[in-house]
């Protein structure tokens, strides 16, 4: 920072006190002659650093992602946190779920003009609206609900026209997500989504989701069973809600999810397996699987139990060891054998023969990979035996038409 001008220090007191004595107009013309005085004696608060969605490279939001562990109990995705720093407040928040963009080189010299209306002794950021959507997309409260002020991630005020909000999320989860996958969620696909799936260590294949048509079928389903790093879904979606229930179902008070168009997803999955049994009526592993999902949309199979993954033993046809929690079925099949297995989760039509030689030949690796998915989508709500409802991405009514925002931040400007 430049060395402030102490022979001007003397009049610039002289002049914030002068609002203090004036009301309507003259104060507000009062504070702007102040502002543009402060300016003057401290270049640094006429601007402010910009991260825009443009600002953001493409690939992974965040380094080093974290190896997967095994799930022992409901509290199924052990996973790190960040938590708000009144200190280091937009380094703890914005810096935490942005990480490459924020700590990158060219991030400091992206510098933009701070309006008036701004305190030039505050920091700001100015971001636009997609950037502010996926930040809340990502940092939802590890608290199970946002039932009262103190759990909304961001706060907004507006200063004579100019927008500004507040990262206040106390303790949120990281997330490892692509700039892509963001995006995606964003405009609707599953909290699931993945662009790739990392089958095994040499092993990986696309996703089942090729465009908005596939979201609502079945194949990104059987995707979440064969991923190796057990990414944990976003714990905000931003689905279509208010999904009628198929005939037949349970409605579980602490299943949110269901009333989304995941609901459509996990139907199109029975309907496979119907699709299935067809082309294979005799098969029992089939019959196994049709068991299990009937079981668990009728309310039978009982998810809030501490470790629901064991009742799995209850269904000998599709057991082999530990295979929940091992996974060792994903090292049976190669890319391509996988994604015609997700297809024909995704399509109804019948099985073509090479489909009807690979269910043949893998039918039960492909079958507990389903199944590990499925019970994966029931479980989506509740962690530490507790659930946490599904909570549907806000609008935002006031970002609606903004151009900007200005992220404000609980500490003073610092010395460069």
């Amino acid at each position: 920072m430049g060395e402030i001008r102490w022979d001007a220090m003397a009049a610039f007191v002289a002049l914030i006190g002068l609002p203090l004595m004036l009301s309507g107009g003259a104060a507000w013309l009062m504070s702007r002659i102040t502002s543009r005085f402060m300016r003057w004696l401290w270049p640094q608060g006429s601007t402010c650093e910009r991260l825009q969605w443009s600002d953001i490279p493409n690939g992974p939001l965040r380094e080093n992602d974290p190896k997967p562990t095994r799930y022992h109990s409901c509290d199924q995705y052990k996973t790190p946190y960040f938590k708000h720093d009144d200190r280091r407040c937009l380094n703890s928040t914005l810096g935490m779920v942005f990480q490459k963009a924020w700590t990158s080189p060219q991030q400091r010299d992206r510098r933009v003009f701070k309006p008036y209306q701004l305190d030039p002794r505050k920091i700001y950021v100015r971001i636009d609206e997609k950037v502010l959507r996926a930040y809340v997309l990502m940092s939802r409260e590890d608290s199970g609900g946002y039932q009262n002020e103190s759990h909304k991630v961001v706060q907004f005020k507006e200063i004579d026209g100019v927008l500004t909000a507040h990262l206040t999320a106390a303790r949120a989860q990281l997330h490892y997500r692509t700039k892509q996958e963001i995006e995606m969620i964003l405009q609707g696909y599953p909290p699931f989504y993945l662009a790739t799936i990392h089958v095994s260590d040499t092993v990986q294949a696309k996703s089942p989701i090729s465009s908005y048509d596939d979201v609502t079928r079945a194949g990104w389903i059987v995707a979440i069973g064969l991923d190796s790093h057990r990414t944990p879904p976003l714990k905000t979606h931003n689905m279509g809600i208010g999904c009628d229930l198929p005939e037949g179902w349970k409605h579980r008070k602490s299943c949110a999810w269901i009333t989304t168009t995941m609901v459509y997803s996990v139907k199109r999955f029975g309907e496979a397996l119907e699709n299935l049994q067809v082309s294979f009526p005799n098969d029992e592993r089939i019959k196994c699987a049709n068991e299990i999902f009937s079981d668990l949309t009728t309310g039978k199979y009982n998810i809030s139990n501490t470790r629901p993954q064991d009742q799995l033993y209850r269904y000998p046809a599709l057991l082999t060891t530990d295979y929940y929690e091992t996974r060792e079925y994903r090292l049976e099949l190669g890319k391509d054998q996988w994604e015609l297995a997700m297809c024909a989760f995704n399509r109804l039509e019948p099985l073509t023969h090479e489909g009807k030689e690979l269910f043949r030949n893998f039918m039960v690796p492909i079958l507990q990979a389903a199944i590990v998915g499925l019970l994966h989508v029931f479980l989506y709500e509740h962690y530490r035996n507790r659930p946490q409802m599904a909570w549907k991405l806000p609008t935002f009514s006031e970002i609606q038409g903004r151009k900007h925002i200005y992220l404000t931040s609980c500490e003073s400007v610092e010395d460069d």
